[in-house]
């Protein structure tokens, strides 16, 4: 269950009708579905990411190992820009979208929570309103996804010397 949530024993101190209980049980219910969602996505997210970024690095390694040298690579300079541009471009739109599910994900969530407290005869919890552009994750993720094709096409340009035959 997500945290935060106000949960009801037989013995806690807050006393309900069975009309409300019941309510409350669906909400419930209700939130940790959203849960399993927002959960589900973040692990999409992340998964992406980790593919991207192994793809990117085995192309960096094998290019430092000489695999490359089998290829002219002189010849794949301006292919690797546009190789190395649009998963950029890609993840970029890929984590805008993403976030902005799991910002209407939050919302839903925080919607069912301050019902739950609701119910809780409780006062309402203060949601505030993320913006997807300030989560941390996608700073990171696509910072990290930059910086591996920098270096990818870094390890190219600066390979070619070393694998042009003369």
């Amino acid at each position: 269950m997500s945290p935060d949530f106000p949960t009801v024993d037989d013995d806690s101190e807050c006393k309900m009708d069975e009309d409300s209980k019941r309510k409350y049980d669906a909400l419930k219910s209700l939130n940790d579905q959203y849960w399993a969602e927002f959960q589900e996505k973040t692990r999409l997210e992340w998964r992406l990411s980790f593919g991207l970024w192994t793809s990117m690095v085995m192309a960096i390694g094998s290019i430092f190992a000489g695999k490359a040298a089998e290829v002219d690579i002189a010849r794949l300079k301006w292919p690797a820009v546009f190789f190395c541009l649009v998963p950029i471009g890609l993840h970029f739109w890929f984590l805008w979208w993403i976030q902005r599910k799991l910002q209407a994900i939050r919302g839903y969530i925080a919607t069912l929570r301050n019902e739950m407290w609701a119910q809780l005869h409780l006062d309402k919890q203060e949601h505030a309103n993320r913006n997807r552009f300030r989560q941390p994750s996608f700073y990171v993720q696509l910072g990290i996804t930059c910086l591996l094709a920098a270096i990818l096409l870094a390890s190219i340009f600066y390979s070619i010397p070393r694998n042009v035959q003369p």
